[in-house]
């Protein structure tokens, strides 16, 4: 399966919250949100739940565990967020954190906020939207490993890495 971050979809009642709470912790940490956001849900993902915030002139991604979470390192969106947001000054292409809650009152469990970054998400098949040739796909590819080395390059014995450990 392949989407595009386009293809957000209505969010699954089962992973539903109450979007005001969240809202108005957003709007008390993160400047420039106005009205009341549109909600919606991006598919996929191996574990963790990431939903689309559509604020007037503003679009956030929210990241949290599914409810009922109980294996803490798979769900610890605290932990992704300062891995995030401490590999942003060394790779660009690290979405930009904007807010991390670790108040379980707010949503129920820890969750983080961040600037949405618009692209492709490449599963198994790649999206025929696309419109990609053999080369065109093999340079795709060949820019993902190029991606990956350059991620790869980054000291983590900087003093701004070395606290995330392993």
């Amino acid at each position: 399966m392949s989407e595009t971050l386009d293809q957000a979809r209505a969010v699954r009642a089962e992973d539903g919250f109450d979007i005001a709470k969240v809202d108005g912790w957003l709007k008390a940490h993160i400047g420039g949100l106005d009205g009341a956001p549109e909600l919606a849900q991006f598919a996929g993902g191996a574990s963790n739940l990431t939903y689309l915030l559509t604020y007037p002139g503003r679009e956030l991604v929210l990241r949290r565990a599914p409810p009922g979470a109980s294996v803490k390192s798979a769900h610890d969106m605290t932990r992704e967020a300062r891995v995030m947001a401490a590999l942003k000054p060394h790779y660009p292409l690290v979405p930009e954190i904007l807010a991390i809650c670790d108040d379980a009152s707010v949503l129920g469990q820890s969750f983080y906020a961040m600037e949405r970054l618009r692209g492709t998400i490449l599963r198994r098949d790649i999206p025929k939207a696309l419109g990609l040739d053999a080369d065109a796909t093999r340079r795709l590819c060949l820019g993902f490993w190029d991606r990956l080395v350059d991620l790869h390059r980054i000291d983590a014995r900087t003093p701004a890495l070395q606290h995330l450990g392993k």
